[in-house]
């Protein structure tokens, strides 16, 4: 991790698998706050980290929410990974598997630690301390509040229950295949979503056959836990999408210009205006996933290719890319708030057909960026639902710097990017 990672995390603000601290001295109080914040990331999906060296402006609204402030030189010392493991042993059973790093930031140092999910077994405070630690107590973090806190909700206790429920099955199926025991396994929640989505992803129907034909984008959005009946009706479905689409540039995303098509388990829209790319294909199923094929927009707006006398050339508007994640993720937000993407969900975004694309800069076209040498990029995203509706708008940009990355701008940053997307919201419809 450098400096850039961190000013990203800074941006997109904590959430359940980040935490921000400022620099303290690591006294015996302080080690119990901290084995605390271990226990709890260890029992969360992904883990987690913890960033010692910044501070947060509470009450100070013309200032950054958080900004790196480093550890003061008379704390530094007593933060080191052995001081921070010892106490871990005494505490957790299991032990605490985490990562040390100082990060320099100019004349500032911060230190980043890297908690990893438990391996097997949930990790369990062994023993008491004050008010801080609870002998017996399986700590995690929080889907509401940025806090590392007890377990005591039935759903919080279920999700730990089922992570060391998978573990194990992962841990035995490994042991079967070494001594050539044959296994029938039941589709995970991901193969259920797959096959549910098969049949959408290679039919072939005119629209759709007309997006392929060129540059085109694949958005697929899904809880994580596949219900076939998460929505109860199809109506559900309909109003679902239409209250959740997001207007930000004179069209609405998805595009709903009729009455959608129903099938078994699923409702579907589709259009085509080649003459200004807006073509594009979706389709809502009631578990709760979306999938969307949408064309390239820059790959068929005559008029536009014209103007700029693109002639054969492939290229991709930065400030549409920002648009484009901006309008996802605010969708998925939407669809987060109905509470149909459950407490987590699954965001895959792909470009197609992207081998010789260039981006360039939405006014004049003078300077076309760096060319792609990939004919696919893929983004994937697994995010708590809460998070993602908090900060829809950092996540779509973490997505358009993963994007542009690829196209070798090796030094963008979603702080940079930000000023884009705040006057695309500002302007928007």
């Amino acid at each position: 991790m450098d400096k850039s990672d961190i000013e990203d995390l800074l941006i997109r603000g904590e959430f359940r698998n980040l935490d921000f601290k400022q620099s303290h001295i690591l006294d015996r109080d302080a080690k119990a706050e901290i084995t605390k914040d271990l226990l709890a990331f260890a029992n969360t999906p992904g883990g987690g980290r913890i960033i010692i060296g910044v501070k947060e402006n509470k009450d100070d609204p013309t200032k950054k929410r958080f900004e790196i402030n480093g550890l003061m030189p008379e704390h530094r010392t007593s933060w080191t990974h052995d001081n921070l493991a010892d106490t871990a042993r005494n505490y957790a059973d299991p032990f605490i598997e985490f990562e040390f790093e100082d990060v320099p930031i100019g004349d500032k140092v911060c230190i980043v630690i890297k908690i990893k999910e438990f391996e097997e077994l949930p990790v369990i405070c062994k023993k008491p301390f004050g008010d801080i630690l609870k002998s017996g107590a399986i700590y995690a973090r929080s889907y509401v509040k940025r806090e590392s806190a007890e377990v005591r909700s039935q759903s919080e206790i279920r999700d730990i229950l089922n992570m060391a429920t998978e573990k194990s099955a992962r841990k035995f199926i490994g042991m079967a295949s070494r001594v050539g025991m044959p296994l029938t396994l039941s589709p995970t929640d991901s193969e259920k979503f797959d096959e549910q989505l098969q049949e959408f992803l290679t039919s072939d129907d005119p629209v759709k056959t007309t997006i392929k034909s060129k540059g085109y984008w694949e958005i697929v959005i899904r809880p994580s836990k596949f219900i076939e009946n998460r929505i109860p009706e199809l109506k559900d479905c309909v109003d679902t999408i239409r209250d959740s689409s997001v207007r930000l540039r004179g069209w609405i995303y998805p595009a709903y210009p009729n009455t959608p098509r129903i099938g078994g388990d699923y409702v579907e829209q589709s259009i085509c205006l080649e003459k200004n790319g807006g073509i594009e294909e979706w389709r809502y199923y009631q578990s709760g996933q979306f999938a969307q094929y949408l064309a390239v927009w820059e790959d068929w707006y005559e008029s536009f290719r014209e103007t700029h006398k693109l002639g054969d050339s492939k290229v991709l508007s930065l400030r549409s890319v920002i648009y484009q994640m901006t309008e996802i993720f605010n969708f998925s937000s939407k669809l987060g708030t109905k509470g149909y993407l459950g407490d987590m969900c699954q965001i895959k975004i792909t470009l197609h057909d992207n081998m010789g694309r260039s981006i360039v800069n939405y006014y004049g076209f003078s300077d076309p960026g760096d060319v792609s040498t990939l004919t696919e990029i893929s983004y994937s995203v697994s995010l708590a639902v809460g998070d993602l509706v908090g900060n829809p708008g950092e996540h779509a940009l973490v997505a358009a710097k993963y994007f542009f990355e690829r196209f070798n701008w090796l030094r963008v940053s979603v702080e940079g990017l930000k000023p884009i997307q705040d006057k695309i919201l500002a302007e928007a419809w």
